[in-house]
Order: structure tokens, then sequence, then C-alpha cells
């Protein structure tokens, strides 16, 4: 419990895997989770860079970023998203030259994977605190709610709630809610926080459990705590830095 309450005491101090350019006004992406065969993190590596350099000269049409787990849940495995997408472009992007990246990625990189996973997401357009550019914005936050049945409403009103409070408050973290699609019975959500160096995860002054007491007074705010912790089954946390080198960045973005 004290781990969790430090995790959301802290949830506007924290960083974003979300880019600020693919939530201004589309905001559905689709993301992968890669982890290496034990002893094949720089072989790993180098495919991925080597792949990433043929999507680029191949003609693949979105940019994938490409981060590095640090620390918690999933240490050692590697995120790949691309965001700033609406429905219809996955259906497009799937008829066209999705087929060819996937088959090349095969042959290129998945021999050296122990696992992989894949998910799409929605951004919250509402409960979000972007950058203006996510330029140096590099170390990443990144935590996994997980709903339980009936709860949806409840989460989000806390949500909601200390989402207020922080803005009121003028609180400087750079943060961005998101859920995943077809995530089950009570749904998933995520909180994305971006971090320019590890100096900034330190905690803020006021703390947004303090902002969220002077926006509602201590009852209101315990209340909020008390349905948030409520509606929760359990989370996973991790911090990843970005790597642009494995990444598919076009010019331009």
């Amino acid at each position: 419990m004290k781990v969790l309450r430090n995790t959301v005491v802290s949830l506007v101090a924290a960083l974003a895997l979300l880019s600020s350019a693919g939530l201004q006004a589309q905001n559905v992406a689709r993301a992968y989770r890669f982890t290496p065969a034990a002893g094949k993190g720089p072989a790993f590596e180098q495919a991925l860079k080597s792949h990433a350099a043929w999507r680029k000269q191949a003609g693949d049409p979105w940019d994938w970023s490409v981060y590095q787990v640090m620390t918690g849940d999933h240490v050692g495995s590697y995120m790949v998203r691309s965001g700033g997408h609406t429905w219809a472009d996955l259906d497009t992007y799937d008829a066209g030259f999705g087929a060819k990246g996937d088959a090349r990625f095969e042959a290129d990189v998945a021999p050296l994977l122990a696992s992989m996973s894949s998910w799409v997401t929605v951004g919250d357009t509402v409960h979000r605190h972007l950058p203006e550019t996510a330029e140096g914005y590099t170390l990443i936050s990144l935590t996994t709610y997980y709903i339980k049945p009936g709860k949806g409403d409840q989460f989000s009103a806390a949500v909601d709630a200390y989402s207020k409070a922080g803005a009121k408050s003028g609180l400087p973290g750079r943060y961005a809610w998101f859920s995943f699609v077809n995530s089950g019975s009570g749904g998933t959500r995520g909180l994305a926080v971006f971090h320019k160096n590890w100096a900034s995860f330190q905690p803020q002054q006021p703390s947004l459990g303090k902002a969220t007491e002077d926006a509602y007074g201590k009852e209101m705010a315990d209340q909020i705590y008390r349905d948030l912790l409520g509606a929760i089954s359990h989370t996973e946390s991790l911090i990843m830095r970005y790597r642009p080198d494995l990444s598919v960045i076009h010019e331009g973005s």
C-alpha cells in the first residue's frame, strides 16, 4: 500500500511515454514489448538497429519510438511505440506496409526474442499535461493500473479530481493518461510521465497530496485517495529510457 500511495502522490511529478506530438490531434497508438533471449541483448539491439534502418529505406510511413526498460517491472525489455494515429490509420497500415514490415521483423529480429506482446491504446485527451515539445524528455515513468470489475467510473472520478487539483496548484509535471483496448472487464489504464533526467524524480513540493487537500479539504482528499485505492486490483511500474539510435524517426517528426 505504501508503494502504491507513493506512486499516486507523485502522480503529476512523474514522466511519460506518450510523445507530445502524437496526442495533439490523434490519440490511437500501437505498442509492443520485446524481451531478448538470455545473452542475446547486444545481438538484439544490433538487429533492431539494422531493422529500423531498413524500415526507413523501405518506406515505412510510421515513426516508431524505442524505449529500453531500465528499472521496475519487465526490466531488460524494450518498448516500441507508434502514436498519433486514428483507427482508420491502423487499417491502412495493416493493408499496406504493415504485412511487409512484420515479415521482415520475423526474419531479422524475432529469432533473438524470448517473448513479445502487443497492445493498442487510446490517449485521454482531457487528463494530460503535455510539454510543448518532446525534446529533452528522455526518461519515462510508466505505471499501469489494473481496474477491478465495475470500478472504472470510480477510478476515473479519482483521476479527474487529482488532475484538477494538480492543475489548480500549478504543479509542473508533464504527464498523460491512456486506456488499453480490450483489457478485460475491469479495464486497464496507464499513466506516462515525462522526465528530462534522474534528478527530476525527486519529490515535488507541494506534493499532489497536499495540492488535493488544498483544493478539496482533508476529508474529501482522504476519500478521493480511498476511492482510488478501492478501484485498483494491482499495478505495474517501470522507468524506461528513449533510444533514438534504435528508433524509426522520419525527417520533420
